[in-house]
Formats: C-alpha cells, structure tokens, sequence
C-alpha cells in the first residue's frame, strides 16, 4: 500500500477517537501561543521592511495579515516570518522540530481561503500535527548541516491546510501529501546556529510551500505514487517505517512550549540556572547578584556542546550560546520570554562572566538525551569557596504537564502587551477558548481587530 494512503488513514482513525477535550485544549493554546509570538517578534525592523514589500501599507499596521490584499500562500510567508525570530517557537523534542509554528500559519491561510470553521481548523491541526511529527520520529534527526525547519514540519502543515481545503476529504489528504513528498527543502543550520537572520525566511518559505502545495493538490495536481517512502524520506534518513505506522498514543502531548527565548537545547541549563536564581533571590531580593562569581560550569549532554560560543557578535546568535545566556540570567536576574539580548550584548558584566562559564559534557547526561529530556547541570562558584547548584531534565512547557505551569500560561498574554490592545487580546482569546463553535468570518475578524 502506498505509504501516505496508510499514513493519513490512521491519522483519520487517530481524529475521531482522540479529539477530546485535553488535546483540543493543547491545540487551542498552540494556536494561540504561536500567534502571539508572530506578534511578538513581527516588531523587529527587517520583518516590517519585508512586510511592506508584500503586503499593502493599510494592511501593516496590524501584526496579522488577513483579509484579500495578498494570496493564501504568501499570507502564510509573512506570517510565518516572525516565529522564530525570538526562539520563542514551539518543538517537539523527540521529532525534532517545530509543529505549530509550521501549522498555525499554514492552516489559518487555508482556513480564510476556504472559510473553513474552527473545528475544521482545530482538526486540520490535529492532522498535520501528528502526521508530521511521525514523519519526523521516523527520519530520527536532520541531515549533517541541514536545519529541521521546512523538513517533515512542512509535509505536516500540507496535510493541515488540505484536510481543512477539502473539509475532510482523506484520499485527497493522501494524495496531496504524496504530491508534497516530491520536494526536500534543505536550509543551512549554521546560518541559523551563527545568528544570521537570513534564517528567519526558513519558516515563512517552509509555510508558504505548504499551502502552495495544498492549493495545488486539491485542484488536481497529482504525484506519482510512493513518493513519500520511494523518494522523501530516504533522502532526509534511514526510516524505521514502524516509528511512521506507530499510532498508540498522541504526539501533540509530548510536545513542548518555550519558557525562555533561546535555542531548546540550552532550556534546560536555562531552568536549572533559574532554581539558583530564585533560591539567591530568596535570600537577596536585589534582583542582581553580588560581584563574587568565581566562575560557571555547565554539565549538559553531547548535542548541547555545540552552543559554547562565549562571545556572539549579534543578538540572534545570543540566543545560540550557553555561556552568553547563563551570564546574562545571573547579571540581568532572569531569562524570561522578555529578555532583552540587545541590552546584554555590550554589558561589559555580561561578556566578562561569559568568559568564565565552562560548558562540559557529563556522559550521564548525554545518555538521558532526548528520550528522558534535555538534562544539565549548573554549578556557581563564589570568591569565597561556596557554591550553590541545580539539575532539570525536563525543561519547563515540555511534556504532558506543559499547560499545568502558570508561567508557560502566562506567556502568550506576556507576549503582546504593549504592542496590541488589551482589548482586541481578550477578543480573540475568547474565540480561541470556544474555537469548536466559531465561523470563518469570526475567526479573522479577531484577527483582524488585533491593533496597536
């Protein structure tokens, strides 16, 4: 049997007996949290340029894009262009990769152009969600040099957007997954990891292709059969075909949501480093700690090493340092989704503590990596021959729990204060909060309402 006929049937058997209220729960909160970080990180100077390129000077002052004055595809572009400015995106830790933030574009620009419902849309997401995310256990990583993003999360958000386009129509759902299986975009991770902001287009091609796909697929474009197993995956892995057919449970609850604005694999070092903060500050309400840091040694496992740079010449390659963001937590006294990397890049308290935090591997820990989460340990040293430690596995917003943490709640509200208005917020978060009821027409008129 073709594989991406038997795929999408077990997602189709996968809808109906496990759409219950805690996954709907998941998916409303991913659909909310992903706009909210678009709308957070839509302020960034380049990301207005390129808006204004593509989309009509009326439409720019809202942080959404909605509405008739572009195409579906390239709606899902510009919206998509603001996601991981930050690194505030969602992932998935064992798929590796970022789910939501390729569907929530992807499948809101299907959902206008089809005036699909929001059960239709909460579907669609729940589809892509665990297609996608099979797809990425079963490539088990990306390619030396090639960056997770536009890889399996793209063939995900196709399958979305298709399943919303047709209201449900499975073999068309195959059959444009299938055509979406004749391309593998590959983009640089060192373009990503050395904080270029080139990187940032990754995400908004990856969205754009998937709805261009999904357009196209269910207005009679076909692919040759097989092309998921004969021609994608190999290209992208060596696939346990079992990891793909594997519908015991759902993905959606093993996925994570980011508490800090940096690369996931320093999340846990980031969580153990806040126990140490709140414990000091316990003790020492001054938010900034007394000059007697000795030194920092980080203990983490083998994939993390990779984020050692001490000294990122930008503020996105801040995000990608484990020594930059340790020194900027303890100087500045947190790393929440507001940290300001811009102020702590010529803080000369910053850059000198960066220098003396080491980054070590602890075999221990590398061997908890990913199955058990992102381990790491933390060790402050005083002058005075003290220390004080802590160790996470699970970072924070990762796992079945994730909702169950006020902070990770707080976050999306967090997010866009002061940059839309409270009220036109609370608009759309109680049409998000009874997604299953809404019209199209409801859907984007809360989203086009989110002013300054």
């Amino acid at each position: 049997m073709d594989l991406a006929n038997e795929l999408i049937g077990q997602a189709y058997a996968a809808l109906h007996s496990w759409l219950d209220q805690s996954i709907t729960d998941r998916l409303k909160f991913g659909l909310l949290d992903t706009i909210a970080v678009g709308i957070h990180g839509g302020v960034a100077p380049e990301i207005r340029a390129l808006r204004q390129i593509f989309a009509p000077p009326s439409t720019t002052s809202n942080p959404w894009v909605t509405g008739t004055s572009t195409t579906p595809s390239t709606k899902a572009f510009l919206n998509a262009l603001p996601l991981t400015v930050e690194q505030l995106q969602d992932g998935h830790r064992m798929a590796r990769g970022h789910p939501f933030a390729h569907l929530v574009p992807s499948c809101l620009a299907a959902a206008e152009a089809s005036g699909a419902s929001g059960l239709t849309l909460l579907e669609g997401m729940f589809l892509g969600y665990e297609t996608g995310v099979r797809i990425g256990l079963a490539m088990g990583g990306t390619p030396n040099g090639i960056h997770d993003i536009g890889t399996w999360g793209t063939l995900g958000a196709t399958v979305g957007c298709a399943h919303i386009l047709t209201g449900g129509d499975q073999a068309q759902v195959a059959a444009t997954l299938r055509l979406a299986s004749t391309s593998n975009t590959g983009f640089d991770t060192a373009t990503v990891f050395e904080g270029y902001n080139g990187s940032h287009l990754y995400l908004a091609i990856a969205c754009q292709f998937a709805v261009q796909f999904a357009l196209a697929g269910t207005h009679g474009f076909e692919a040759a059969p097989g092309t998921l197993e004969r021609y994608w995956l190999p290209r992208t892995s060596a696939y346990p075909t079992e990891k793909l057919l594997d519908w015991t449970h759902p993905e959606i609850v093993r996925g994570y949501f980011k508490l800090h604005p940096t690369v996931a694999h320093t999340h846990g070092v980031n969580d153990a480093l806040d126990q140490i903060l709140s414990e000091l500050r316990s003790v020492n309400p001054d938010k900034r700690l007394p000059p007697n840091v000795e030194r920092v040694d980080v203990f983490t496992y083998r994939a993390a090493l990779q984020f050692v740079n001490p000294e990122p010449r930008t503020v996105d390659e801040c995000r990608f340092s484990i020594p930059f963001t340790v020194a900027t937590a303890i100087v500045h006294g947190d790393l929440g989704p507001m940290s300001r990397f811009d102020q702590a890049l010529t803080d000369p308290d910053v850059l000198d503590l960066a220098r003396r935090v080491q980054v070590s591997e602890d075999p221990i820990l590398s061997a908890r990596y990913p199955l058990y989460g992102r381990s790491s340990r933390v060790i402050i040293e005083f002058t005075d021959h003290t220390s004080i430690e802590a160790e996470q596995d699970l970072p924070l917003g990762d796992g079945p729990d994730a909702l169950n943490h006020p902070a990770i709640l707080a976050k999306p509200d967090m997010l866009i204060s002061g940059i839309v208005s409270d009220a036109s917020w609370r608009q759309l978060r109680g049409l998000v909060d009874h997604l299953e009821q809404a019209t199209a027409t409801q859907i984007f008129a809360a989203l086009g309402d989110l002013q300054p």
